[in-house]
């Protein structure tokens, strides 16, 4: 269990993130089997919310309800797996200076996660947990359906998404999740991001007469302008138009023909190019979109922003370029075989010059790849390109259009295979035929961010121990027996960041003590047999045979590894106090001291000395030694094989002849040792012999008397072999000692 507070809905959001990094690489989507499926096309279906209500609640409440009203639930099930994703919302600086388009508060705008389905009623969806992130409605949300997989699945046509739209307020966005996702064809959402326009005629002044930097902002019916590009930022009919960029979607072109701006994503796009009449004067194109870079730490994506139009005024048509869309992949496994995802912006057809020139469009922004895997195999390349400015088929100078921006790939290994190739290139700016630009700038190049894993919902990532608790809520993930924290000892929280970091301390090489013996990037300290898996979600963390709930003291009547017998359960308690309950076959009792240590492996050793006794006697002590263990009991048996072992108590390392007693036959001992709960072993068995007495009345012959000097035999009838006999005269021995024959 995650340490978190209340209400801390960003803690709790990192935590939960990090924490479903490992449940997915673990336990992502179950046992798969041999199941195939063939994908291609639009495989996700698209929502819009028309309301929504978050009362604030802790993130693993089972009583605060969260709703989302959708236009139609046709399509949906409870059960089902959803993305819900605010597309902007963003604030930006509207003044008329070249401050405009700033962005000035992301608010909401990019926020997502993914949950599961509780209920439907009606068109109201309710979520299985509180929603982690906030929404605002007038930042247009939507709902995104993730289709259920299981086994491989093969991509065999162009996979692909829908085109975001303004109208529907859907589409733009790829997700899936599978086992394994099997490349045989691409996945392409090149220009399903913001939408840019095309303008055929925008403006009737076609002169120099204002000045650039009088046009950033202007309000929706100004002539000397035309709509900026597409972006994170809802419509303002009083700052639509001018030079200044909307956010991520590039700034237009002003009266004299100049240039739209390139989209942004991660990268800034790139401006246009200058007006006809002022072509060695001040720069006078749309600005590109403004870098979204510093937002993704804040876990967000964001579409490709569009470009911006260029301004024109002779019907030569101005296409500002769409950017690119959403790419997110969960996945144990990604097979790349040679192909690509492609989210890049696109580039505008050339203008075929009709007359008089007029501005180009912008570039479309790169948009965002989303891979979280931890394995790939064969080659990748993931493509974010910004688009190009849109080119004049014309040597006289005008304004060609700014390139865009490049997008970004964020992944959850802590650095790029080799095998995955990664482009986010700036678009370039657009020229004329004689390759002069009058201007025009390309689009800044895009990047990628390591160990970024996407914003699921307490519930969405699975459940370790199949409780009724998400790992995110539950304060017993493996249902050992042994709460979290003191698997963890006393170790800082493995998901809780230290110095602001946001690498999570058991990833973190930076944190205090961070031990990596086999380099796997998880902290030895919290994953005591370097398997992988932390304590906290390992059945038997110390990689011994025997299961942590065993080592623990406690029940496991059906030996799965948690305590006690199906059904298991593992709640947590209304109380606040931090603790849980376990309901069937006890609860957590004792210290629960941590068991996350290694014992070497039981062996039994060797009892000592093996002896003969008569019968009726008891031996001298037996001592065990060469163990590796303790000794739990000793046993004796009257076969070599033990068939019918008889316990004898005690945990010493020598068994005394008084607690052995008299022998009457042959017996083995041997100890028992044991070096955990699970791990046993025998000692080398030792005999003790156990000798007949001689009987007396063996001898044969009557009373008979002899003359002085003379001798006479004396015989024993049935001698037993081993044994030794000795005539006496009283006290006093008569002769040398006979051995026995097994006869007379």
């Amino acid at each position: 269990m995650v340490n978190f507070t209340f209400l801390n809905f960003f803690r709790i959001k990192k935590d939960a993130c990090w924490r479903m990094l490992l449940v997915a690489i673990f336990l992502m989507f179950g046992l798969s089997g041999f199941a195939q499926t063939n994908i291609g096309g639009v495989v996700n279906t698209y929502f819009e919310v028309i309301g929504i209500t978050q009362p604030l609640a802790p993130a693993c409440s089972t009583t605060t309800v969260h709703t989302i009203t959708v236009g139609s639930t046709t399509g949906l099930a409870v059960g089902d797996k959803v993305l819900i994703i605010q597309m902007k919302g963003a604030d930006i600086n509207t003044a008329n200076s070249n401050a405009g388009g700033a962005i000035t508060a992301i608010n909401n705008a990019g926020n997502y996660e993914f949950f599961e389905i509780k209920s439907i009623s009606g068109n109201i969806i309710t979520p299985k947990y509180p929603l982690i992130k906030n929404y605002t409605l007038t930042g247009l949300i939507q709902i995104v359906k993730i289709p259920k997989y299981t086994g491989t699945v093969n991509v065999t046509s162009v996979l692909t998404a829908n085109e975001w739209s303004d109208a529907t307020k859907t589409g733009g966005v790829l997700a899936i999740y599978a086992d394994k996702l099997n490349f045989n064809a691409n996945i392409d959402v090149a220009g399903k991001g913001f939408e840019g326009i095309q303008m055929l005629t925008n403006g009737t002044v076609d002169n120099c007469s204002d000045t650039p930097n009088s046009l950033f902002t202007l309000g929706s019916t100004d002539a000397r302008s035309f709509t900026k590009g597409d972006g994170i930022v809802v419509d303002a009919a009083g700052s639509s138009r001018g030079r200044a960029p909307r956010a991520n979607g590039g700034g237009a072109g002003i009266a004299g023909d100049s240039g739209g701006g390139g989209g942004s994503n991660y990268g800034a796009g790139g401006e246009g190019g200058k007006r006809w009449c002022d072509v060695d004067g001040a720069n006078a194109g749309g600005i590109g979109g403004k870098p979204l870079s510093s937002f993704f730490s804040q876990d967000k994506v964001f579409l490709g922003g569009a470009g911006g139009t260029g301004y024109v005024t002779t019907g030569n048509p101005s296409s500002a370029a769409d950017g690119g869309g959403i790419v997110i992949i969960f996945a144990n496994e990604i097979i790349g075989n040679g192909y690509s995802i492609i989210a890049n912006g696109f580039s505008p057809t050339q203008v075929i010059v009709s007359g008089s020139p007029d501005g180009g469009g912008g570039g479309g922004a790169g948009g965002t790849v989303v891979l979280k895997s931890p394995k790939f195999t064969g080659n990748l390349t993931v493509n974010v390109k910004g688009g190009d400015g849109q080119d004049l088929g014309t040597t006289i100078q005008h304004g060609p259009g700014g390139g865009g921006g490049g997008g970004a790939l964020l992944y959850s290994l802590a650095s790029l295979p080799a095998n995955v190739t990664f482009s986010a290139t700036g678009g370039i700016g657009g020229q004329h035929t004689n390759a002069t630009r009058n201007g025009s700038q390309d689009g800044l190049v895009g990047g990628n961010v390591s160990l970024y894993i996407p914003v699921e919902n307490p519930n969405y990532g699975g459940n370790i121990d199949s409780d009724t608790v998400s790992v995110e809520c539950d304060l017993d993930d493996d249902n050992d027996g042994i709460l979290d924290t003191v698997e963890n000892g006393v170790l800082p929280d493995p998901f809780a960041f230290t110095g602001g970091s946001k690498i999570p301390n058991y990833f973190n090489p930076l944190v205090s003590g961070f031990l990596d013996t086999n380099a796997d990037g998880i902290d030895d300290r919290y994953d005591a047999d370097k398997d992988g898996i932390l304590n906290q979600f390992d059945i038997d963390s110390d990689n011994d045979g025997c299961n942590d709930v065993i080592e623990a003291g406690f029940i496991d009547g059906d030996a799965n590894g948690t305590l006690g017998s199906l059904p298991d359960t593992v709640e947590t308690t209304a109380t606040g106090n931090g603790m849980g309950t376990i309901t069937n076959d006890g609860g957590y009792t004792g210290t629960n001291i941590s068991v996350i240590t290694y014992n070497a492996s039981a062996f039994g050793g060797t009892v000592l000395a093996a002896q003969i006794i008569c019968s009726g006697t008891s031996p001298v002590g037996l001592t065990l030694s060469g163990n590796t263990g303790s000794v739990v009991k000793w046993q004796k048996s009257s076969d070599l094989a033990f068939t019918a072992p008889i316990d004898i108590a005690g945990t010493a390392t020598t068994l005394t002849g008084a607690t052995i007693g008299n022998l009457t036959a042959n017996t083995y001992f041997r100890a028992v040792v044991q070096s955990n709960a699970c791990s046993s072993a025998f000692s080398v068995p030792v005999l003790i012999t156990v000798n007949a007495l001689p009987d007396a009345s063996l001898v044969l012959g009557g009373t008979g008397s002899i003359c002085s000097g003379t001798g006479t035999n004396i015989t024993v009838g049935a001698s037993v072999s081993g044994i030794n006999y000795q005539l006496r005269n009283g006290t006093t021995n008569v002769g040398s000692a006979v051995a026995g024959t097994g006869g007379s």
